[in-house]
């Protein structure tokens, strides 16, 4: 009410932290190209280095986990710039690995 006599309603949006880790898959399948254009490798990474850098922006924090028929590269989450430059590094050395047995027992393990 305050000193002008009028009502106001305060409206406010709750700001969370999330937390995502991105799970790619580098197997050998990923390397596949349709007429020379980006393999899907390429284009998972494309991907993941763009949601990472949207998550980051937004200060949550992002991880990313790289498998094929084990688990390669494991980054836990962070929002720190710092981190988003490692997973950029990490992205771009990235190439595609062993097939993945990847039965309804062998994806639960991963």
């Amino acid at each position: 009410l305050a000193r002008t006599d009028r009502l106001y309603i305060k409206q406010y949006e709750e700001e969370t932290n999330m937390r995502v880790q991105i799970l790619l898959d580098t197997s050998g399948s990923m390397g596949y190209r349709h007429e020379s254009k980006i393999s899907k490798l390429q284009y998972g990474s494309y991907l993941t280095a763009v949601l990472s850098y949207l998550m980051t922006r937004q200060q949550d924090s992002v991880g990313l986990t790289t498998f094929d028929t084990e688990v390669r590269l494991d980054m836990p989450a962070s929002s720190s710039p710092r981190h988003f430059n490692e997973m950029m590094r990490q992205l771009e050395s990235i190439q595609p690995g062993k097939e993945t047995p990847c039965s309804a027992k062998a994806c639960r393990q991963v």
